[in-house]
């Protein structure tokens, strides 16, 4: 069987790593909203959007990505894999509330 990155069975694509994830990017939502409270405030306001092609930045153009096997392979990873993610992350109680895009936000950071 493959062992991709992509495929949901590699190291990316494993559990552990995709709960190991979430748990960082819920780490830092719950940094972000204790606002000055928190130690790392200041590491925290440095932390940029994402960039416009981030797969986690909006939704790219499917005329664009069809353009290449590879890339519509590494979207359809990238897309899946964070989608577990953000599940992930939606689900824990003390983010419930939270915004989409800080969701988003960082998750990508990580």
């Amino acid at each position: 069987a493959s062992q991709g990155w992509d495929d949901g069975e590699g190291l990316l694509g494993s559990p552990a790593t995709k709960r190991a994830a979430a748990d960082l990017a819920a780490c830092l939502v719950t940094e972000k909203k204790a606002g000055p409270s928190s130690s790392h405030e200041a590491y925290l306001a440095l932390l940029p959007d994402l960039p416009r092609l981030h797969p986690l930045a909006g939704p790219w153009s499917m005329e664009v990505v069809a353009r290449s096997l590879m890339l519509s392979s590494q979207h359809r990873g990238d897309m899946k894999l964070s989608a577990s993610c953000l599940g992930l992350i939606a689900k824990a109680p003390h983010l419930q509330g939270t915004r989409a895009s800080m969701r988003r936000l960082a998750l990508g950071a990580v």
